[in-house]
């Protein structure tokens, strides 16, 4: 198969649209669950662990980043270990600065 430069382009606009798809739905669904864990100071970790999930699959975004460290703030105080697991995480999927040597 051979690639010429306007399906590369075509191919990164597609897949710039999913992104961009991924990031509105996972807002739709976790931005009224989080306000909700914060404003009712909930501390159900299997809860707060299903929405880590899904915020870090698209913790590229800097909206979705500032959601998923508001959790992860409000998540230290219920299990610290856990936090650092998913700091950890987001860091080795999405930090692009400890890639660079």
């Amino acid at each position: 198969m051979e690639y010429n430069l306007d399906n590369l382009i075509k191919s990164f606009e597609q897949v710039n649209q999913l992104q961009q798809e991924a990031v509105r739905n996972t807002l739709l669904v976790c931005e009224p669950e989080i306000n909700d864990i914060l404003r009712l100071n909930l501390k159900c970790a299997k809860r707060i662990e299903c929405i880590l999930d899904m915020l870090l699959d698209v913790a590229f975004d800097a909206q979705v980043l500032k959601l998923f460290k508001q959790l992860c703030r409000h998540y230290y105080f219920i299990d610290p270990q856990a936090t650092v697991f998913y700091i950890q995480s987001y860091r080795e999927i999405w930090d692009m600065d400890d890639n660079v040597e």
